[in-house]
């Protein structure tokens, strides 16, 4: 399991490090962390300042993904409060 960014697909076929014809498994980024909505934010937090990529999922909904936290959000929030 994993993800790929637009930028991670834009720079691999422009790089010809992958065919339109590949697989996406070949580009997908592990470092994905699943998590839920309940989780504190103090691991949120956690995830992401050590190079994790959280990635909430809905448990009503067979933990289907709903969003995906970047440090960016976390700068947000705390700028916010």
């Amino acid at each position: 399991k994993g993800i790929v960014s637009e930028g991670q697909l834009l720079t691999a076929l422009y790089e010809s490090k992958v065919k339109p014809s590949d697989t996406i498994e070949r580009l997908m980024d592990p470092s994905v962390e699943f998590v839920k909505p309940s989780d504190p934010i103090e691991k949120i937090m956690r995830l992401v300042t050590g190079s994790k990529i959280p990635l909430v999922t809905d448990p009503t909904k067979s933990d289907k993904p709903i969003a995906i936290i970047t440090k960016i959000d976390i700068l947000s929030y705390l700028g916010n409060r």
